[in-house]
């Protein structure tokens, strides 16, 4: 990230929005409402973050204080913000990673908006799955399903090579690769038949495919997992809470529990805010 050049008092009415910057999919009127009250009794709130280039200033988080503002009555003239270096490009990119820890929680359409900036872009393309999680705040398997859902529109989408976190760049898995590490974690299940000893001599925890998943080599491991989509993870909750429904008192109590328990996931195959209930 580009580091904090200095905090500016800028003329409200220089602060440039770019909508193809803006983080949210769907501006609430009701919080820009919300927050202008809470203005207006004094209430402080962070400053807005401005890119300035070429004597410039376009926002790019702070949407939703920025506009609150203009709804003052007088609304400020000059408003503090924290100032970086860079042009539309950089704001961008600060953007996708705005609002994971504090402002009002993004919605999943927020998160994909976030994601998809990225994937379509042909740099940031190249990173990792989980790269683009981190800077997100989404899980890599959230970023795993769009990004394959782009490489099946379109094939050119498919990134050949991806940077790490680490920032080392490697080729991405193709289909041949996923294929032949198939083919090689079956031959490994049929060395080391289910219900014997590990060649480790340890009896290590066996997948679904009966293949030692301490043995094998990570990659092969992976590629033996069954990949299941959201739809398929959404009918295997609906098939398993259905007999209780009944149950339950009535419908809001059983939708309040629901909730509830996808607010108290910590770990899954998808993150607690990404479980659509």
């Amino acid at each position: 990230m580009t580091n904090v050049v200095e905090c500016k008092a800028i003329p409200l009415d220089r602060i440039e929005i770019d909508p193809a910057v803006q983080p949210r999919e769907h501006f609430d009127p009701k919080v820009v409402e919300e927050y202008a009250e809470k203005m207006s009794h004094g209430s402080k709130f962070p400053d807005p973050t401005v890119f300035e280039s070429d004597g410039h200033w376009l926002l790019a988080d702070g949407h939703y204080r920025l506009e609150a503002m203009r709804r003052l009555n007088p609304p400020p003239e000059i408003v503090d913000c924290s100032v970086r270096e860079g042009g539309k490009r950089a704001a961008t990119l600060w953007a996708a990673s705005a609002n994971t820890d504090h402002g009002v929680r993004r919605t999943n359409a927020d998160k994909r908006r976030a994601v998809l900036q990225l994937l379509n872009d042909e740099e940031w393309s190249s990173w990792s799955d989980r790269e683009i999680a981190d800077h997100c705040g989404v899980s890599h398997t959230f970023v795993s399903l769009f990004r394959n859902e782009l490489s099946t529109v379109d094939s050119s989408k498919q990134s050949v090579k991806r940077k790490g976190k680490d920032g080392k760049v490697r080729k991405s898995p193709t289909k041949k690769l996923k294929r032949k590490q198939q083919e090689k974690a079956t031959q490994a299940v049929a060395t080391t038949p289910t219900g014997e000893s590990c060649p480790t001599g340890v009896d290590h925890e066996r997948s679904e495919h009966g293949d030692c998943r301490e043995c094998l080599d990570p990659e092969i491991a992976a590629a033996t997992e069954t990949t299941r989509t959201r739809g398929e993870l959404a009918r295997e909750l609906q098939a398993a809470i259905t007999p209780l429904i009944a149950h339950w008192p009535s419908r809001a109590d059983c939708a309040r529990v629901l909730r509830d328990i996808a607010d108290n996931i910590e770990t899954a195959s998808i993150e607690r805010d990404e479980v659509l209930v």
